[in-house]
């Protein structure tokens, strides 16, 4: 789907913040209400906008630690990786305090971000949760200490 300039303005707003109602939409955008509300259902008729979510505090309810957990994966080639990867990213699912799981490039195969109440909750995942899952076969934890950017706002250009 090829994007248009409006189509990227709606985007960009939307980003910000998408519970503003069409007619505060229309009024920043300069896009009538109708259209606006046409073009928004096209973007996610094209799966372009996959889904509106609220982002909560992690502090404010009780999941104030991170940590970045790396693994390595068990016999890591082009036969064996791709059903081992996807297994384990099944897995990694199941498991809440895991928010995100990324298939990476270099001396680790995946990157995951874990949550909790603290560190020993994040040992506690670590070491009873993922050591769990088949297939992976060591991690490694790096807490994270402070966060200066944390945003799901992706540049629309």
């Amino acid at each position: 789907m090829k994007l248009d300039e409006k189509d990227k303005i709606i985007l960009r707003e939307l980003q910000k913040d998408a519970h503003q109602p069409i007619r505060d939409l229309s009024k920043k955008t300069g896009i009538p209400k109708t259209t606006l509300h046409h073009r928004v259902r096209r973007l996610e008729k094209e799966k372009v906008i996959t889904k509106y979510v609220a982002t909560v505090d992690a502090e404010k309810v009780g999941q104030p630690a991170s940590a970045f957990v790396f693994g390595v994966i068990e016999q890591y080639d082009q036969k064996s990786t791709k059903p081992a990867i996807y297994n384990i990213l099944k897995n990694l699912e199941k498991i809440p305090e895991v928010r995100e799981a990324h298939m990476v490039t270099g001396a680790f195969d995946i990157i995951m971000r874990v949550t909790g109440k603290n560190e020993k909750e994040i040992g506690t995942v670590c070491s009873d949760k993922l050591r769990e899952i088949p297939g992976l076969k060591r991690t490694e934890s790096s807490i994270i200490f402070l966060t200066g950017k944390d945003t799901h706002e992706i540049k629309v250009e």
